[in-house]
Protein backbone atom coordinates (compact mmCIF):
# COMPACT_ATOMS: atom_id res chain seq x y z
CA UNK A 1 0.00 0.00 0.00
CA UNK A 2 1.24 3.61 -1.03
CA UNK A 3 -0.42 6.48 -0.16
CA UNK A 4 1.12 9.99 -1.45
CA UNK A 5 -0.20 12.82 0.41
CA UNK A 6 2.19 15.17 -1.54
CA UNK A 7 0.59 18.35 -2.47
CA UNK A 8 0.95 19.77 -6.06
CA UNK A 9 -1.53 22.80 -6.37
CA UNK A 10 0.82 25.39 -4.20
CA UNK A 11 4.02 26.17 -6.17
CA UNK A 12 6.80 28.23 -4.75
CA UNK A 13 5.58 31.92 -5.15
CA UNK A 14 9.30 33.22 -6.13
CA UNK A 15 12.98 32.07 -7.67
CA UNK A 16 15.32 32.40 -4.80
CA UNK A 17 17.30 34.50 -6.44
CA UNK A 18 14.70 37.28 -6.59
CA UNK A 19 13.97 36.95 -2.92
CA UNK A 20 17.46 37.37 -1.87
CA UNK A 21 17.50 40.70 -3.97
CA UNK A 22 14.19 41.64 -2.77
CA UNK A 23 15.65 41.01 0.42
CA UNK A 24 18.82 42.82 -0.08
CA UNK A 25 17.99 45.51 -2.16
CA UNK A 26 17.90 48.36 0.29
CA UNK A 27 21.79 47.36 0.77
CA UNK A 28 22.36 47.42 -2.79
CA UNK A 29 20.63 50.65 -3.54
CA UNK A 30 22.88 52.32 -0.91
CA UNK A 31 26.09 50.83 -1.82
CA UNK A 32 25.67 52.13 -5.15
CA UNK A 33 24.52 55.70 -4.01
CA UNK A 34 27.67 55.75 -1.54
CA UNK A 35 30.00 54.92 -4.35
CA UNK A 36 28.14 57.24 -6.80
CA UNK A 37 28.29 60.09 -4.31
CA UNK A 38 32.26 59.27 -3.15
CA UNK A 39 33.58 58.85 -6.73
CA UNK A 40 31.77 62.46 -7.44
CA UNK A 41 32.94 64.14 -4.29
CA UNK A 42 36.96 62.79 -5.22
CA UNK A 43 36.90 63.87 -9.14
CA UNK A 44 35.21 67.27 -8.32
CA UNK A 45 37.77 69.15 -5.36
CA UNK A 46 37.11 72.54 -4.71
CA UNK A 47 38.12 75.02 -2.07
CA UNK A 48 38.28 73.54 1.84
CA UNK A 49 34.69 75.69 2.80
CA UNK A 50 33.09 74.82 0.30
CA UNK A 51 34.11 70.98 0.44
CA UNK A 52 33.13 70.88 4.22
CA UNK A 53 29.36 71.97 3.10
CA UNK A 54 29.35 69.25 0.48
CA UNK A 55 30.71 66.45 2.94
CA UNK A 56 27.97 67.61 5.65
CA UNK A 57 25.41 67.82 2.49
CA UNK A 58 26.05 64.05 1.85
CA UNK A 59 26.29 62.81 5.41
CA UNK A 60 22.93 64.38 5.90
CA UNK A 61 21.38 62.98 2.83
CA UNK A 62 22.64 59.21 4.37
CA UNK A 63 21.33 60.20 7.28
CA UNK A 64 17.78 60.51 6.01
CA UNK A 65 18.02 57.59 3.38
CA UNK A 66 18.63 55.43 6.48
CA UNK A 67 15.59 56.92 8.37
CA UNK A 68 13.45 57.10 5.19
CA UNK A 69 11.72 53.83 6.09
CA UNK A 70 10.63 54.89 9.62
CA UNK A 71 9.78 58.26 8.75
CA UNK A 72 5.96 57.41 7.56
CA UNK A 73 4.71 60.81 8.53
CA UNK A 74 6.74 62.97 8.13
CA UNK A 75 7.85 61.24 4.47
CA UNK A 76 7.47 64.07 1.51
CA UNK A 77 9.71 66.29 4.12
CA UNK A 78 12.02 63.64 4.41
CA UNK A 79 12.01 63.48 0.65
CA UNK A 80 12.09 67.36 0.09
CA UNK A 81 15.07 67.49 2.53
CA UNK A 82 16.90 64.88 0.58
CA UNK A 83 16.87 66.46 -2.54
CA UNK A 84 17.93 69.69 -0.95
CA UNK A 85 20.94 68.04 0.20
CA UNK A 86 21.94 66.39 -3.19
CA UNK A 87 21.60 69.29 -4.43
CA UNK A 88 23.80 71.21 -2.43
CA UNK A 89 26.18 68.03 -2.40
CA UNK A 90 26.41 68.04 -7.25
CA UNK A 91 28.02 71.83 -6.37
CA UNK A 92 29.61 72.91 -8.27
CA UNK A 93 27.65 70.81 -11.60
CA UNK A 94 30.95 69.96 -13.55
CA UNK A 95 31.59 67.40 -16.15
CA UNK A 96 32.34 64.56 -16.34
CA UNK A 97 32.02 63.97 -12.17
CA UNK A 98 28.61 65.25 -12.51
CA UNK A 99 27.71 62.11 -14.89
CA UNK A 100 29.04 59.57 -11.96
CA UNK A 101 26.46 61.90 -9.90
CA UNK A 102 23.38 61.18 -12.47
CA UNK A 103 23.67 57.54 -10.73
CA UNK A 104 22.86 58.99 -7.33
CA UNK A 105 20.26 61.25 -8.37
CA UNK A 106 18.79 58.04 -10.39
CA UNK A 107 18.47 55.97 -7.39
CA UNK A 108 17.34 58.69 -5.06
CA UNK A 109 14.20 59.50 -7.27
CA UNK A 110 13.78 55.56 -7.56
CA UNK A 111 13.50 55.28 -3.64
CA UNK A 112 11.33 58.36 -3.14
CA UNK A 113 9.12 57.65 -5.95
CA UNK A 114 8.98 54.04 -4.29
CA UNK A 115 7.80 55.46 -0.59
CA UNK A 116 5.71 58.74 -1.76
CA UNK A 117 2.69 59.15 -3.42
CA UNK A 118 3.74 59.12 -6.97
CA UNK A 119 2.91 62.86 -7.91
CA UNK A 120 4.64 63.95 -5.03
CA UNK A 121 8.00 61.98 -5.95
CA UNK A 122 7.63 62.98 -9.76
CA UNK A 123 7.30 66.75 -8.41
CA UNK A 124 10.41 66.41 -6.37
CA UNK A 125 12.41 64.50 -8.63
CA UNK A 126 11.57 67.14 -11.77
CA UNK A 127 12.63 70.06 -8.82
CA UNK A 128 15.75 68.07 -8.16
CA UNK A 129 16.69 67.46 -11.67
CA UNK A 130 15.51 71.28 -12.72
CA UNK A 131 18.06 72.24 -9.80
CA UNK A 132 20.72 70.40 -11.18
CA UNK A 133 19.99 71.45 -14.80
CA UNK A 134 20.04 75.16 -13.62
CA UNK A 135 23.36 75.11 -11.57
CA UNK A 136 25.04 73.03 -14.48
CA UNK A 137 23.16 76.26 -17.24
CA UNK A 138 25.01 78.55 -13.99
CA UNK A 139 28.42 77.21 -14.32
CA UNK A 140 28.41 77.40 -17.80
CA UNK A 141 28.45 73.85 -18.63
CA UNK A 142 25.68 73.24 -22.11
CA UNK A 143 26.66 69.19 -22.64
CA UNK A 144 25.81 68.49 -18.54
CA UNK A 145 22.91 70.59 -18.40
CA UNK A 146 21.60 68.94 -21.55
CA UNK A 147 22.94 65.39 -20.06
CA UNK A 148 20.90 66.15 -16.75
CA UNK A 149 17.82 67.46 -18.57
CA UNK A 150 16.94 64.67 -21.08
CA UNK A 151 18.10 61.89 -18.76
CA UNK A 152 15.56 63.67 -15.68
CA UNK A 153 12.90 63.65 -18.50
CA UNK A 154 13.77 60.49 -19.86
CA UNK A 155 13.73 58.59 -16.42
CA UNK A 156 9.61 59.83 -15.77
CA UNK A 157 8.32 57.19 -17.57
CA UNK A 158 10.71 54.25 -17.05
CA UNK A 159 9.79 55.16 -12.92
CA UNK A 160 5.81 55.11 -13.59
CA UNK A 161 6.43 51.99 -15.02
CA UNK A 162 8.68 50.03 -13.07
CA UNK A 163 7.29 51.11 -9.88
CA UNK A 164 3.48 49.76 -11.56
CA UNK A 165 4.91 47.16 -11.81
CA UNK A 166 6.40 46.90 -7.95
CA UNK A 167 2.31 48.02 -7.14
CA UNK A 168 1.32 45.24 -8.96
CA UNK A 169 4.00 42.84 -7.82
CA UNK A 170 2.56 43.49 -4.21
CA UNK A 171 -1.14 43.34 -5.02
CA UNK A 172 -0.97 39.83 -6.30
CA UNK A 173 1.72 38.91 -3.08
CA UNK A 174 -0.65 39.95 -0.96
CA UNK A 175 -3.57 37.66 -3.06
CA UNK A 176 -1.23 34.96 -3.36
CA UNK A 177 -0.95 35.00 0.89
CA UNK A 178 -4.78 35.36 0.89
CA UNK A 179 -5.24 32.21 -0.96
CA UNK A 180 -2.84 30.11 0.55
CA UNK A 181 -4.96 31.01 4.05
CA UNK A 182 -7.87 30.40 2.63
CA UNK A 183 -6.55 26.83 2.04
CA UNK A 184 -5.37 26.09 4.73
CA UNK A 185 -8.06 27.44 6.74
CA UNK A 186 -10.54 25.11 3.72
CA UNK A 187 -8.07 21.59 5.01
CA UNK A 188 -8.50 22.74 8.40
CA UNK A 189 -12.21 22.91 8.08
CA UNK A 190 -11.97 19.59 5.87
CA UNK A 191 -10.14 17.88 8.66
CA UNK A 192 -13.11 18.92 11.24
CA UNK A 193 -15.56 17.95 9.56
CA UNK A 194 -14.12 14.49 8.81
CA UNK A 195 -12.93 13.75 12.59
CA UNK A 196 -16.84 15.43 13.52
CA UNK A 197 -18.31 12.69 10.51
CA UNK A 198 -16.82 9.94 12.26
CA UNK A 199 -17.01 11.39 15.69
CA UNK A 200 -21.23 10.89 14.98
CA UNK A 201 -20.67 7.79 13.21
CA UNK A 202 -19.32 6.29 16.16
CA UNK A 203 -21.99 7.47 18.29
CA UNK A 204 -24.86 6.45 15.77
CA UNK A 205 -23.56 2.86 16.85
CA UNK A 206 -22.90 2.65 20.00
CA UNK A 207 -26.27 3.81 20.47
CA UNK A 208 -27.56 1.12 18.00
CA UNK A 209 -25.53 -1.14 20.10
CA UNK A 210 -26.96 -0.11 23.26
CA UNK A 211 -30.52 0.00 22.33
CA UNK A 212 -30.60 -2.98 20.51
CA UNK A 213 -28.55 -5.91 21.56
CA UNK A 214 -28.23 -4.44 24.82
CA UNK A 215 -31.73 -4.93 25.31
CA UNK A 216 -32.33 -7.70 23.77
CA UNK A 217 -29.14 -9.92 25.88
CA UNK A 218 -30.82 -7.89 29.08
CA UNK A 219 -34.66 -9.36 27.84
CA UNK A 220 -32.52 -12.86 27.21
CA UNK A 221 -31.17 -13.20 31.09
CA UNK A 222 -34.32 -12.27 31.94
CA UNK A 223 -36.10 -15.35 30.23
CA UNK A 224 -33.48 -17.40 31.17
CA UNK A 225 -33.99 -16.47 34.64
CA UNK A 226 -37.26 -17.26 34.05
CA UNK A 227 -36.50 -20.66 32.48
CA UNK A 228 -34.50 -21.68 35.86
CA UNK A 229 -36.42 -21.47 37.72
CA UNK A 230 -38.96 -23.53 36.50
CA UNK A 231 -36.76 -26.46 36.60
CA UNK A 232 -35.75 -28.79 38.62
CA UNK A 233 -32.26 -27.94 40.36
CA UNK A 234 -30.95 -31.18 38.67
CA UNK A 235 -31.57 -29.67 35.10
CA UNK A 236 -30.12 -25.76 36.23
CA UNK A 237 -26.59 -26.01 35.55
CA UNK A 238 -26.96 -25.85 32.13
CA UNK A 239 -29.17 -22.68 32.19
CA UNK A 240 -26.86 -21.23 34.46
CA UNK A 241 -23.97 -21.83 31.87
CA UNK A 242 -26.24 -19.86 29.16
CA UNK A 243 -26.49 -17.28 31.82
CA UNK A 244 -22.71 -16.35 31.84
CA UNK A 245 -22.50 -16.48 28.45
CA UNK A 246 -25.19 -14.09 28.15
CA UNK A 247 -23.45 -11.59 30.68
CA UNK A 248 -20.50 -12.13 29.16
CA UNK A 249 -22.10 -10.75 26.10
CA UNK A 250 -23.92 -7.92 27.52
CA UNK A 251 -20.35 -7.00 29.37
CA UNK A 252 -18.33 -6.69 26.12
CA UNK A 253 -21.03 -5.02 24.47
CA UNK A 254 -21.39 -2.10 26.68
CA UNK A 255 -17.88 -2.09 26.75
CA UNK A 256 -17.74 -1.80 23.14
CA UNK A 257 -20.60 0.89 23.48
CA UNK A 258 -18.49 2.91 25.96
CA UNK A 259 -15.24 2.82 23.81
CA UNK A 260 -17.06 4.02 20.33
CA UNK A 261 -18.61 7.25 22.74
CA UNK A 262 -15.13 7.58 23.99
CA UNK A 263 -12.95 6.98 21.65
CA UNK A 264 -9.53 8.28 20.01
CA UNK A 265 -7.32 7.52 17.40
CA UNK A 266 -4.38 5.06 18.00
CA UNK A 267 -2.05 4.12 15.92
CA UNK A 268 -1.16 4.47 12.58
CA UNK A 269 -4.61 5.75 12.07
CA UNK A 270 -3.69 8.74 14.40
CA UNK A 271 -0.32 9.52 12.67
CA UNK A 272 -2.06 9.69 9.69
CA UNK A 273 -4.66 12.03 11.13
CA UNK A 274 -1.40 14.04 12.50
CA UNK A 275 -0.05 13.97 9.04
CA UNK A 276 -3.16 15.60 7.47
CA UNK A 277 -3.62 18.28 10.03
CA UNK A 278 0.46 19.53 9.73
CA UNK A 279 -0.81 19.76 5.65
CA UNK A 280 -3.38 21.85 6.62
CA UNK A 281 -2.00 23.73 9.23
CA UNK A 282 1.45 24.08 7.23
CA UNK A 283 2.90 23.91 3.56
CA UNK A 284 4.71 20.86 4.07
CA UNK A 285 4.76 18.21 1.95
CA UNK A 286 4.30 14.77 3.10
CA UNK A 287 5.37 10.97 1.35
CA UNK A 288 3.61 8.39 3.35
CA UNK A 289 4.35 4.32 2.28
CA UNK A 290 2.42 2.19 4.43
CA UNK A 291 3.58 -1.49 3.17
CA UNK A 292 2.03 -4.98 3.42
CA UNK A 293 1.17 -5.69 6.87
CA UNK A 294 2.19 -2.34 8.82
CA UNK A 295 -1.81 -1.30 9.28
CA UNK A 296 -2.49 -4.71 10.78
CA UNK A 297 0.35 -4.98 13.05
CA UNK A 298 0.10 -5.69 16.72
CA UNK A 299 1.46 -3.47 18.54
CA UNK A 300 1.01 -2.55 22.03
CA UNK A 301 -0.53 0.68 23.23
CA UNK A 302 2.80 1.93 24.57
CA UNK A 303 4.22 1.23 20.86
CA UNK A 304 1.32 2.75 18.97
CA UNK A 305 2.04 6.28 21.73
CA UNK A 306 6.20 5.98 21.57
CA UNK A 307 6.00 5.98 17.48
CA UNK A 308 3.05 8.45 17.28
CA UNK A 309 5.56 10.79 19.37
CA UNK A 310 8.36 9.98 17.25
CA UNK A 311 6.96 10.57 14.19
CA UNK A 312 5.29 13.77 15.21
CA UNK A 313 9.07 15.03 16.52
CA UNK A 314 10.01 14.29 13.68
CA UNK A 315 7.67 16.24 11.66
CA UNK A 316 8.03 18.95 13.71
CA UNK A 317 12.16 19.05 13.63
CA UNK A 318 11.81 18.87 9.52
CA UNK A 319 9.23 22.53 9.77
CA UNK A 320 11.80 23.78 12.30
CA UNK A 321 15.68 23.17 10.79
CA UNK A 322 14.94 21.53 7.14
CA UNK A 323 15.33 23.95 4.03
CA UNK A 324 12.90 22.10 2.14
CA UNK A 325 9.57 21.16 2.82
CA UNK A 326 9.34 17.42 2.18
CA UNK A 327 8.97 14.53 4.07
CA UNK A 328 9.10 10.93 3.57
CA UNK A 329 7.44 8.83 6.19
CA UNK A 330 7.74 4.69 5.93
CA UNK A 331 6.20 2.13 8.04
CA UNK A 332 6.47 -1.73 6.96
CA UNK A 333 6.57 -5.05 8.79
CA UNK A 334 9.93 -7.08 8.77
CA UNK A 335 9.49 -11.08 8.74
CA UNK A 336 6.56 -10.82 11.37
CA UNK A 337 8.71 -10.01 13.96
CA UNK A 338 9.12 -6.40 13.40
CA UNK A 339 7.59 -3.04 13.15
CA UNK A 340 9.47 -0.23 11.45
CA UNK A 341 9.47 3.03 10.80
CA UNK A 342 11.80 5.40 8.96
CA UNK A 343 11.96 9.50 8.45
CA UNK A 344 13.71 11.55 6.35
CA UNK A 345 13.92 14.84 4.96
CA UNK A 346 16.00 17.28 3.05
CA UNK A 347 18.93 19.75 4.95
CA UNK A 348 21.18 22.13 3.58
CA UNK A 349 23.10 23.04 6.04
CA UNK A 350 26.55 21.38 7.24
CA UNK A 351 26.49 21.08 10.78
CA UNK A 352 27.17 18.03 12.52
CA UNK A 353 24.65 16.15 13.75
CA UNK A 354 23.49 16.97 17.87
CA UNK A 355 20.97 15.22 19.49
CA UNK A 356 18.63 17.93 21.42
CA UNK A 357 16.05 17.30 23.81
CA UNK A 358 14.08 16.06 21.70
CA UNK A 359 15.76 13.61 19.78
CA UNK A 360 16.60 12.20 23.19
CA UNK A 361 13.56 11.64 24.35
CA UNK A 362 12.27 9.92 21.33
CA UNK A 363 15.18 7.34 21.69
CA UNK A 364 14.17 7.24 25.16
CA UNK A 365 10.25 6.20 24.35
CA UNK A 366 11.51 3.29 21.88
CA UNK A 367 14.52 1.69 24.07
CA UNK A 368 11.95 1.45 26.58
CA UNK A 369 9.27 -0.63 24.91
CA UNK A 370 12.40 -3.10 23.66
CA UNK A 371 12.87 -1.09 21.09
CA UNK A 372 16.03 0.78 18.42
CA UNK A 373 16.13 4.34 17.17
CA UNK A 374 18.86 5.10 15.06
CA UNK A 375 19.50 8.75 14.08
CA UNK A 376 21.89 9.99 11.23
CA UNK A 377 22.78 12.31 8.85
CA UNK A 378 24.23 11.52 5.67
CA UNK A 379 24.79 13.43 2.28
CA UNK A 380 21.62 16.10 1.92
CA UNK A 381 19.18 13.86 4.45
CA UNK A 382 18.30 13.42 7.84
CA UNK A 383 16.90 10.46 8.71
CA UNK A 384 15.39 8.55 11.35
CA UNK A 385 14.82 4.79 11.55
CA UNK A 386 12.98 3.43 14.44
CA UNK A 387 12.51 -0.71 14.83
CA UNK A 388 9.97 -2.28 17.32
CA UNK A 389 9.47 -6.05 18.56
CA UNK A 390 6.08 -6.88 17.61
CA UNK A 391 3.62 -8.41 20.05
CA UNK A 392 3.24 -12.29 20.22
CA UNK A 393 -0.07 -13.86 20.24
CA UNK A 394 -1.80 -14.03 23.74
CA UNK A 395 0.82 -11.40 24.65
CA UNK A 396 -0.94 -8.04 26.70
CA UNK A 397 -1.28 -4.69 25.03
Amino acid sequence: MRVSSKQTDTPEYEPVISQRLIHHQYWLWLGLLITAFGGYLILTPVTSPVMMIRYIAAGLFFALFFLLPLTHSYRKLSGAAMALFLAVAAYPFEAPALYLFLIAMIIYSGTVLYHLPRAGGLLLHTALFAAVSAGSWLTGGVEPLLITAVFGLLLIPVFILAFGLIARYEALKEEHQSVISAYRATKRQLVADEERARHDERRTIARELHDSVGHKLTALLMQLEVYRMSLPPAGQGDVDSLKELAKDSLSETRQAVKTLKHHEAAGLAAMIQLIRKLEAETMIHVQLTVRQGALTAPLSGDQAAAVYRAVQESLTNSMRHSGGREVSILFEVIGDTVFRFHVSNPVTDDAPLKEGFGLTAMRERITACGGQLTISKEADRFAIDGRLPLMKEGDDA
